[in-house]
């Protein structure tokens, strides 16, 4: 993390409750090894107000892997 994210993401975590703090520190640790590192967005559920871990999409090929561009045939430019 850059120094400017990490010191923001540290003070949502200052914002947060004594068992707010203990579930993210739970779901961070189960995003990172479930999908890695940088692989997933951790959320707070407004209905339930549970922590979440979403995975990522990549944009940039709108959730299309590599497999399935070479068996449809996709162009560059339709990728994005």
């Amino acid at each position: 993390m850059t120094r400017l994210r990490r010191a923001r993401f540290l003070d949502h975590l200052d914002k947060l409750t004594k068992s707010d703090k203990e579930n993210v520190g739970t779901m961070l640790r189960v995003g990172a090894e479930i999908y890695g590192r940088d692989g997933f967005n951790l959320v707070r559920c407004e209905e339930s107000s549970k922590w979440q871990v979403y995975r990522k999409v990549k944009r940039g090929n709108a959730g299309i892997d590599a497999y399935e561009k070479r068996q449809r045939g996709y162009t560059s430019d339709e990728c994005f």
